[in-house]
């Protein structure tokens, strides 16, 4: 029975695309929109300048903020979580302008992300109740 829940969440995992098409998913992996991937850091005047005291990072399948350079893996912290035999569910709202990732560990809301794309090269994140508005600049 376990072997067939496996695959059928593998299925599940495999099957979710990373379109930038408005979609929603509950999942246990993270999709990150293309618009969205790469390094970033936070921008610190409406000048442009950056810091590298804050920063994130988001790949095809992994999400982190940095802080000084290194970071913590949300794929990591699934992953991890999942081995020890936790639940997690990951809820992802993407589409062209927007990404919001909500993720809970064993039943527990973890901070819910939310950005919005302003160009190529800034976006906007908010934090869980969509207050903030700091902006990050592509690196």
């Amino acid at each position: 029975m376990k072997k067939n829940i496996l695959f059928l969440l593998l299925a599940l995992v495999c099957s979710c695309s990373n379109s930038d098409n408005s979609s929603s998913s509950s999942s246990t992996s993270i999709n990150p929109p293309t618009w969205v991937q790469g390094y970033w850091l936070r921008e610190v005047n409406v000048d442009g300048e950056v810091t590298d005291l804050q920063g994130l990072k988001a790949t095809s399948n992994d999400f982190y903020f940095t802080q000084l350079g290194s970071g913590n893996s949300m794929k990591t912290l699934i992953n991890n979580t999942l081995l020890s035999g936790g639940s997690v569910v990951v809820d992802e709202m993407i589409n062209t302008t927007e990404y919001k990732l909500n993720i809970k560990f064993n039943e527990s809301p973890y901070p819910q992300y939310y950005f919005k794309k302003i160009t190529s090269t800034r976006i906007q994140f908010f934090d869980t109740a969509g207050v903030g508005g700091a902006f990050f600049i592509k690196q």
